[in-house]
């Protein structure tokens, strides 16, 4: 088939939807005869012989007929180009949540999870997770779905004291267009702030002959048992012996060195 030299503007459309879109259909050739757009919605203007622009004041189709731009010149030749349309949308709601406990332990390993719901297209869709803001992992789905499909991305955490009080979030991207035109809309979540239970640590001190034996909830205070205040005991050759301090909660026991 003979080149006629059919130039889309842009190349590929993206677009949001039920946002409006238009997009120009044009030819270097001189030997014009006819040039017009094959649609199914929305409507076509000719700007001039060689140049010609379909438009769509809302596009509600997640799978639209791909618009066709043609051309036939004055010898007889037909040309034809097919626009490539991605339509998009953002997810409804992006959450975080824990499963199943809402309380992490100490150490055991916790999963949390991210709620992704109606987003499209699937397969161009990213997930990244955030402790405070540092990104810690990143999922890319590979699903074929055009159409809005709900979406879970799990991350797995091993629970440490000082977690307790740190926020995590995803963030939900979608990565359209070409390099050259490249967007990326996307949605964050609200933090969700993970609580830690642990075992009691335990600190011994000693100072002029005075040993002090403080227990201490250095993660959820809320739900562990603590002494705030030390237990002092004088050092003299009446109390003179070997002690050993034990602090137990729902989570563990920690013991401190003989003393």
């Amino acid at each position: 088939m003979t080149d006629c030299s059919l130039t889309l503007t842009p190349a590929k459309l993206v677009v949001k939807i039920e946002d409006p879109a238009s997009v120009n259909c044009s030819t270097s050739n001189t030997d014009v005869d006819i040039i017009g757009w094959e649609v199914t919605q929305g409507g076509v203007t000719k700007a001039n012989k060689s140049s010609v622009s379909w438009s769509v004041q809302k596009l509600n189709d997640f799978l639209p007929t791909p618009p066709k731009c043609y051309v036939t010149l004055g010898s007889g030749t037909q040309c034809e180009k097919s626009l490539h349309i991605t339509v998009y949308k953002l997810p409804d709601n992006v959450s975080v949540s824990a499963s199943p406990d809402a309380v992490m332990t100490e150490g055991k390993e916790h999963q949390l999870m991210c709620y992704i719901s109606n987003v499209a297209p699937a397969q161009n869709l990213t997930v990244i997770w955030f402790q405070e803001n540092k990104r810690v992992m990143e999922e890319k789905y590979s699903n074929s779905t055009l159409t809005p499909i709900t979406v879970h991305s799990f991350f797995n955490v091993t629970a440490k004291r000082e977690y307790n009080g740190t926020r995590f979030h995803c963030k939900a991207e979608l990565h359209l267009g070409s390099d050259e035109q490249k967007i990326v809309p996307n949605v964050t979540s609200y933090s969700y702030t993970a609580i830690v239970n642990c075992k009691f640590s335990i600190q011994l001190l000693s100072a002029f002959n005075i040993m002090l034996i403080s227990i201490l909830a250095n993660c959820n205070l809320q739900s562990c048992l603590f002494i705030d205040k030390p237990l002092m005991i004088d050092s003299t050759s009446t109390n003179a012996g070997v002690y050993i301090c034990i602090a137990t909660n729902n989570v563990g026991t920690s013991l401190a060195d003989e003393i």
